[in-house]
């Protein structure tokens, strides 16, 4: 049924569970409530790796960011840097923005900050 509900909208070929997913969300609620052990078990296949290979890089990372001089970082700091070291490709895409918006924050936080660093736009 999933295959004949899905070439129903549109004439493609899926062959990712990424591209499976961005057709789904393009389809109304009523007929993903007829899904709802398969969108289950997609959910389980997008978040378990794909691999140990991705497991294993992780904890390289992991070992790689918590050095002897950052020993006492907190734990959600931590959490936070291994998420952005881990991905990235995706961080790169929004650097500036995340920068600009960063800068932004900061200096309007105070009026001394503001006097200081000038206005942002």
């Amino acid at each position: 049924m999933l295959p004949q509900l899905i070439n129903e909208h549109e004439q493609v070929r899926i062959k990712t569970m990424l591209e499976l997913t961005a057709h789904l969300r393009k389809l109304p609620r009523e007929n993903l409530n007829l899904f709802g052990e398969v969108i289950k078990l997609m959910q389980l296949l997008l978040v378990c790796p794909a691999s140990i290979a991705t497991a294993e890089r992780s904890f390289s990372d992991l070992r790689r960011l918590k050095t002897w001089l950052r020993a006492s970082i907190s734990q959600p700091r931590l959490t936070h840097l291994a998420l952005l070291h881990s991905h990235q490709e995706r961080l790169d895409a929004r650097a500036e923005y995340i920068v600009k918006t960063v800068v932004s924050d900061f200096i309007t936080k105070t009026p001394e900050r503001q006097l200081t660093f000038g206005i942002v736009n």
